[in-house]
């Protein structure tokens, strides 16, 4: 019943569509922090800047939108990652910025400005943390992401959030039989789950990248219904529990997939596709 104890502050991405990096930096956090017992701040800013989209998935790239599981391939092919105090996040205002987290001279030799006499470190040149690889969720099952976040910790999810705009407190519940609030447009993070003492509603505590100011102290908590019993995914399908989604590419489709609508279950199409890391290391 989160947040934990390894979980970051909440942050803002502000006007970039930028959430699939934030969700993929906090998750990651949390994964390091749980392995290794250190927990960063890393750098959205790297994900937008300098990891090419070339298949169009989930977007165009850096604040025009990409995918978690994308920037995990990324960032394990190029080494690790880096702290938000190496590359500090610029892109609030729409600009995907520059990927140069230090400039170079003329001989390839990174520029650094003076350092004062102190005892204050030189500063990390490269990557601090990276993952062994990650894992995919079986799509809309309801058990799986549950068994995942009790067991291994926060994981990155895909939800339906334009109706979450005028979010403030309490469960959050909308119809799946509502075709704009099956539409996956946004990424975040489930930290945990629990039962809502007044209501008694049972719900999925969400991490957003809304700022700390929007819904529960930067948090949003939303129906965590339960499937019908003894049904094949295809008849729970043909249930209120899921709903169809009708633009894919706003989500997490690539440009080439030629697929026109995907089926997504639980509240906000959350169960539709989950990430978790494995191997959470430092560098």
């Amino acid at each position: 019943d989160g947040p934990y104890p390894v979980v970051s502050a909440v942050k803002d991405q502000g006007g970039c569509g930028s959430c699939w990096a934030f969700a993929a930096t906090a998750v990651l956090e949390s994964h390091i922090a749980i392995e290794t017992g250190t927990l960063f701040n890393l750098s959205p800013q790297e994900f937008v800047s300098c990891m090419p989209n070339e298949d169009h998935c989930g977007g165009t790239g850096g604040c025009m939108g990409a995918t978690v599981d994308m920037a995990y391939d990324w960032m394990i092919a190029s080494g690790g990652i880096v702290e938000e105090y190496q590359m500090g996040y610029s892109s609030y205002y729409g600009d995907d910025g520059e990927c140069s987290i230090l400039q170079k001279n003329e001989n390839n030799e990174m520029i650094r400005g003076t350092k004062r006499d102190g005892p204050d470190p030189e500063g990390i040149t490269g990557a601090v943390a990276t993952i062994d690889g990650y894992s995919i969720l079986p799509s809309n099952d309801y058990l799986a992401l549950l068994n995942a976040v009790a067991q291994h910790g926060p994981v990155s999810v895909s939800v339906a959030a334009s109706p979450w705009g005028a979010y403030e407190s309490g469960v959050f519940q909308a119809s799946n039989t509502n075709v704009d609030n099956n539409v996956i447009n946004h990424a975040v993070v489930v930290v945990g789950y629990g039962v809502d003492e007044d209501s008694k509603l049972d719900y999925w505590l969400i991490r957003n990248s809304w700022s700390p100011t929007w819904g529960e102290h930067g948090y949003i908590r939303i129906l965590r219904e339960k499937p019908p019993a003894n049904m094949t995914m295809e008849e729970l399908e043909q249930t209120s529990f899921c709903g169809e989604d009708n633009m894919p590419l706003e989500g997490d489709g690539c440009e080439n997939d030629e697929i026109n609508s995907v089926i997504v279950c639980g509240t906000s199409g959350v169960l539709s596709l989950s990430v978790i890391p494995v191997g959470g290391k430092l560098l």
